[in-house]
């Protein structure tokens, strides 16, 4: 996207526009992403490290609530490990 604004300067009014840009992930589950990404054929074929760094500071929308959370890094632990 972009956004615009006028400028007052010494020469008179400037336009100036701000570009940025954003890489849109398709939906759906975050392990789907990393096999494709990866190129591997199955979970088990993922490298985290790789991951770890593909996924930083990435957003993602939970559902059912659509939640927007962002991706803060990975835990070395299992989910059953966590509680």
């Amino acid at each position: 996207g972009f956004h615009s604004s006028f400028r007052a300067t010494h020469g008179g009014l400037s336009l100036n526009i701000d570009v940025s840009t954003t890489m849109i992930i398709q939906p759906g589950p975050v392990v789907d992403f990393l096999i494709a990404n990866q190129n591997v054929r199955d979970p088990y074929g993922i490298d985290w490290a790789k991951a770890k760094r593909t996924l930083k500071n990435l957003r993602i929308k939970a559902s059912p609530s659509n939640t927007e959370y962002k991706i803060t890094g990975l835990s070395e632990l299992t989910c059953n490990q966590q509680l």
